[in-house]
Order: structure tokens, then sequence, then C-alpha cells
């Protein structure tokens, strides 16, 4: 108690000054420093108070963040029991979130037996992230699929595990679709196989059948009429020629037909055509194939190969040209192209026949096997007949 007024007379003595101007001044200096110490614990009050605000605004903002997340969230203790969800859990579940709080997976996930869930849990503990795919019942009893991403963590010491379980009602129906679609087509696909089969047969058992007794039958009538053949030689040798050749194609279209046909069976068909036509034509016929031969479909086979029979027929016996170009192109993606070309005298497209049975054949052809089919002439600048085709 005597220690300040000590202070007070020595500071007087040692300044020169009276001892009320030093009493004066310590008083100013202490209520100063006063001041100055609460103020200070007043920004650091402020400071504490604004973080703390901060954090709170930050856990609100991942608080909700969380709840409005298009995923359920469960976080769960080490022993899986749930000690929190968001919203998307609760909605998607039917419960509430303190219904949920305490519940086992067992209690809602159905997807998973026990064997399941205890070599999960064995992953877990060895601190890897699992996705799954498993079953979620809802608090009415319905069930829907969902896929479960699962990781752990710790904090204050105590491990956590926090699963996210997505709704996949809508990725599994489109599998499903997929997969219906994918059965039709493979269906489509056998019946088509089967009617091919069935066409094939047919047309071998028939028509291939029939143009080879009559070939024979040619055969033998000019073996038993020896010299009298001579006097119908040539009509009879035409019809000979042409059925050789229709027995040619009917045997080229059951090849064709079944559905283990080569990939070059369309090149070997329109290369089969020009060798025939050949035989009718004084000038150049020149062929191409042009990229890889993919297997198309039957349809598309057999009407490529009778427009490039019409188109070159056309070209040989009516066009006037000294040359005909036929190009067959397998282009990317499946993709074909054919070009019978020639420089002959040309037509004007507007002014065909009505008994232009050729061009309306291979419009016609053309039509029912969704080709692309193209006439490039004029007048006295040759013709150009272009056939495309693309899955």
């Amino acid at each position: 108690m005597t220690v300040l007024p000590d202070v007070i007379a020595v500071s007087a003595w040692y300044l020169g000054i009276g001892p009320g101007v030093v009493a004066a001044i310590l008083s100013v200096a202490f209520v100063l420093f006063a001041l100055m110490v609460t103020r200070f614990t007043a920004t650091r009050r402020r400071e504490r108070e604004r973080a703390a605000e901060g954090l709170r605004e930050s856990e609100d903002r991942f608080r909700a963040f969380v709840d409005y997340a298009t995923d359920a969230f469960f976080l769960h203790d080490d022993e899986l029991l749930v000690i929190d969800v968001n919203l998307q859990a609760s909605a998607s579940l039917g419960y509430s979130r303190h219904e949920l709080i305490g519940m086992h997976p067992r209690d809602f996930d159905v997807g998973l037996d026990e064997a399941t869930m205890g070599q999960l849990v064995d992953r877990f503990a060895a601190g890897e992230n699992v996705t799954f795919e498993s079953l979620h019942r809802r608090k009415d009893g319905t069930v829907f699929p969902v896929e479960v991403r699962t990781g752990r963590f710790q904090r204050g010491g105590r491990l956590y595990r926090l699963a996210l379980a997505r709704d996949i009602t809508e990725r599994k129906r489109a599998e499903e679709e997929h997969e219906r679609a994918r059965r039709l087509e493979q269906e489509q696909q056998s019946a088509i196989a089967a009617e091919r089969t069935r066409l094939a047969g047919e047309i071998h058992d028939t028509l291939a059948q029939g143009l080879a007794m009559i070939v024979m039958q040619l055969a033998d009538a000019e073996a038993k009429l020896g010299p009298s053949w001579a006097r119908a030689e040539k009509p009879l040798g035409l019809v000979r020629e042409l059925a050789v050749e229709s027995l040619a194609y009917a045997r080229r279209s059951v090849t064709m037909l079944q559905p283990s046909a080569p990939a070059a069976g369309l090149a070997r068909a329109i290369r089969d055509v020009i060798d025939s036509g050949r035989r009718h034509f004084d000038g150049t016929l020149s062929f191409a194939v042009t990229g890889n031969a993919v297997l198309l479909p039957a349809s598309v086979e057999s009407a490529l190969a009778g427009i490039a029979r019409e188109a070159l027929t056309n070209a040989t016996r009516h066009s006037g040209a000294p040359q005909v170009e036929v190009e067959l192109a397998f282009q990317d993606g499946g993709a074909v192209r054919l070009a019978v070309a020639d420089s002959g005298v040309g037509f004007d497209v507007e002014k065909v026949p009505s008994d232009g049975y050729g061009l309306t054949s291979m419009q016609d052809r053309a039509a029912r096997a969704g080709v692309a089919l193209t006439f490039v002439t004029e007048p006295g600048a040759g013709t150009e007949v272009v056939a495309s085709w693309s899955p």
C-alpha cells in the first residue's frame, strides 16, 4: 500500500517536479493503459465472434450443400449405425431424419445378404473405397435400385464411414430397354436369316433346277437332232445362252441369300454380270473395286447386283458407247457406292418412254432396299447410274 506514494516521491525528486504532478501523470497513464487493454480485448472478442459466425455460415452452407445434393448421404459410426443423413436420404426412403438415425444398413438395404455385408465390412476395414449396386427399401415397402459409394475418414480420434446412394431406377430402365431392343434385333436377324435360307432353298429347288433341266434338255436335243439343229441354231443357241446366264444368276442369288455368305459376294456377283456382258459387247468393259468389302444385308446386295445388271445391259445394248466403266466402292462405316458410267448417247430423264422397264426396275429395286439411286445423264453426254447405301 506504501509502494505507490514512494514511487511518486522518488519520481518527483528525480524529475524535479512536485509530487502532485507525478500523481496526475501516473493516473493518466493508468487510464490510457486501461483503455488500450479494454479496446484490445473488445477487438479480440469481435474477431472471435466474426470467426465463429463465419464458421457457422460455412457449416450452414456445407449443410445446405449436403442436404440439397441429389445423392442420399448416410454418415455411419464404426459400427455402421447411422448418425446423420441429408434431406435426400429421408426423401428417398420415406423416413424422417430422426427415424433414420440409429438404423443399421440392413434395416433398409435389402440387396445385401449377411455374407456380402461381411465382405464389405472387411473391405471397409482395409481402407478400401467401395462402389456397389444394391436395393433400398422405402418405409412403405417399395424397393428401388441404388448405386452406393463408400469411404471412411477420422475426426477427433473417431472413425466415420460415409455412404452416398444414388437412385439408378432410370438407368436400370434404360439398360432393360437396351437389352430388350438387343434381343428384338437378334430375333429379327434370326428371322431374316431363316427367311433368306428358305428363299435360297426355294430358288435352288425350283428356278435353278428348272433352268438346269432346260440346259440339259437343249444339249440332249442338239445331240438327237444332229444336222437338223443347224436350221435353228441361232435362236436355240440364244435360248441356251440365256438359260445358262439365268442359271448362273440364280445360283449367285442362292449363294448371296445364305446367312454365311462371304463379304466379297457382291463384288463377285457384279464381276459375273460383267463377264456375261462381254459376250454381247464389242467395246471395253472395266471393273474396279475399292475399299474393304463388308457383309451387306441380303436385300441391299440383291438390289445393287440387280441395278448393276440392268444398268450394264442398258449401257451395252442402247448407249452406243465404246467403253463402259463399273466401280464398286466400299466406304467407311459400312457404306457402299456403285457407279456404272458410259460415254454413249445419253437420254433425257424427263422423256423416258412409258415402256422403259429397265429404269423402272432399277428404281423399284432401290426403293425396296433403301438404296439411293441417281441418274446423271443428258442427250449426247453419256450416262452414269449411281447407287449408294449406308447403314
